[in-house]
């Protein structure tokens, strides 16, 4: 899964705004439930914490981008662990259903010293905020152990958010039908692969049939 809409120099030069993130990271976590559902799937992630939006000047925010880093996305991830290793984490990430049918947002952290649980509260009070998703964290990782019970989050009046658009729409469509495809049994996958094959081999003779009757 690729990360949509946004620039890595928005997170560098802290021009991104709040409203904008929020219409790039929804679908995409939507699209996770299909594609990355497991460790073996998981995808690439970057945080950070205490992450001052451009429509949000002043406010200490939580930001996390999950998808897969391309060359631009690796350079900016490593000048932010050089530079600003305190509030930034990155690792791999994936979903897990829970029990009650919500999603647990699961990071496998491999550089970057944010302090854990401000990074825990700062994503789960204003990135996922109206979703059904929490932040778990796995072992490992280079984060700040610091004490969950010492961690206050001011409290931040956010912006309405617009309502989705058509495209953002097709974004859903993707994810359902990716969500659907991963609970497909391999007897299932097969059928539905010969049937497919069966289907682009009819529209192949249609159109020589096609061809035919024009001579």
């Amino acid at each position: 899964m690729k990360i949509k809409k946004l620039l890595p120099e928005e997170i560098a030069d802290k021009t991104l705004g709040f409203k904008i993130y929020r219409k790039s990271l929804k679908p995409s976590l939507k699209k996770m439930i299909g594609e990355h559902n497991s460790a073996e799937t998981a995808t690439r992630f970057i945080v950070k914490t205490n992450f001052e939006f451009s429509d949000m000047k002043g406010k200490k925010m939580g930001l996390i981008l999950p998808g897969d880093h391309t060359s631009g996305w690796v350079k900016m991830a490593k000048e932010q662990i050089k530079d600003d290793k305190k509030n930034t984490c990155i690792g791999d990430c994936y979903v897990k259903k829970n029990a009650d049918g919500t999603y647990s947002l699961v990071l496998l952290p491999e550089k970057g010293a944010a302090k854990k649980n401000l990074m825990i509260k700062q994503l789960e009070k204003f990135a996922l905020k109206g979703t059904p998703f929490s932040i778990e964290v796995g072992a490992g990782g280079e984060l700040e152990e610091d004490n969950a019970a010492d961690v206050v989050v001011e409290d931040v009046a956010l912006p309405a958010e617009e309502a989705e658009t058509e495209e953002d729409e097709d974004d859903d469509d993707e994810s359902g039908a990716a969500e659907a495809e991963a609970t497909l049994t391999e007897e299932q996958k097969d059928f539905k692969n010969k049937m497919t094959e069966r289907l682009t081999t009819m529209d192949e003779q249609m159109l020589k049939i096609k061809e035919q009757l024009k001579m």
